[in-house]
């Protein structure tokens, strides 16, 4: 069985049984092995208390570390430690969809700020992978409004020459 342990900020592992017991560990010390749902106090698994490396107090200036629940993407890693493990937030484009909202194509700059959004309060929800189809559909209305600014906009100025030639000659 492996065995992880938190010692003074740093967490140690994976480790043997014996290789834990030669550490020095308090009463109070984090520690998890396969087959606990979260991290615990090494004084509260029976192979390491009373052993001798969980005698005396907390370590003066000790600070616990906070117990996250762990993202689980769906793919079995075989240890989550009980710690918080978040993939990155993936980018919102919200600036770029509002220089194409001003800039190129009012509709299509919207439909992207609406996507653009949304991928924080997705992912702060810890829907991930929402936060990721998100942030994909705001970059394809980002560049199908750029697009349409870029083609659109040769035309209207065509157009408008055209059209002040043709007042011209009236």
């Amino acid at each position: 069985m492996k065995y992880w342990v938190m010692l003074n900020g740093v967490r140690l592992g994976p480790m043997t049984l014996d290789e834990v017991r030669a550490l020095p560990l308090q009463g109070s010390t984090p520690v998890w092995r396969s087959g606990l749902p979260e991290w615990t106090t090494a004084s509260a698994l029976p192979e390491l208390a009373g052993m001798g490396c969980c005698d005396g107090d907390t370590p003066p200036g000790y600070q616990p570390q906070p117990v996250y629940p762990a993202y689980n993407s769906g793919a079995s890693s075989g240890y989550n430690g009980g710690e918080e493990v978040r993939p990155p937030m993936p980018d919102t484009y919200l600036v770029w969809a509002i220089v194409v909202t001003l800039c190129c194509c009012l509709v299509g700059g919207v439909v992207a700020l609406i996507y653009s959004s949304k991928v924080t309060s997705l992912y702060n929800q810890g829907d991930y992978a929402g936060a990721q189809k998100a942030s994909s559909t705001a970059l394809t209305w980002i560049i199908v409004s750029a697009v349409i600014g870029v083609v659109s906009t040769p035309i209207l100025i065509m157009s408008q020459i055209a059209a002040g030639v043709m007042e011209s000659l009236i």
